[in-house]
């Protein structure tokens, strides 16, 4: 599932613009940096940990820099998830 920046004078009346999406494969979050004077936003990818958080950031909105990993579990996240899953499992209750 990809991201398509739009832009809107009213919040209501939205157009696409003509750049190729962001891509993220679940949830992302855009925000503005004042500070930094960019956009950043928060995309999720397949790793071998799982969904994992990267960054993508733009000076003007329309070119993105390539994903940057910023965060992702680790095997002991993996191990508590299946323990987590097999206990629901065991009692649903």
């Amino acid at each position: 599932m990809n991201r398509c920046p739009g832009v809107s004078p009213d919040g209501f009346s939205w157009t696409l613009l003509d750049v190729p999406p962001l891509p993220s494969q679940d949830t992302s979050q855009l925000i503005c940096d004042d500070i930094g004077q960019r956009y950043l936003a928060t995309v999720k990818h397949r790793t071998e940990w799982g969904r994992s958080a990267w960054l993508v950031t733009s000076p003007d909105f329309v070119h993105w820099t390539d994903p940057l990993l910023i965060l992702h579990t680790y095997e002991i996240d993996q191990e508590n998830r299946k323990q987590r899953i097999q206990e629901v499992v065991d009692d649903p209750a």
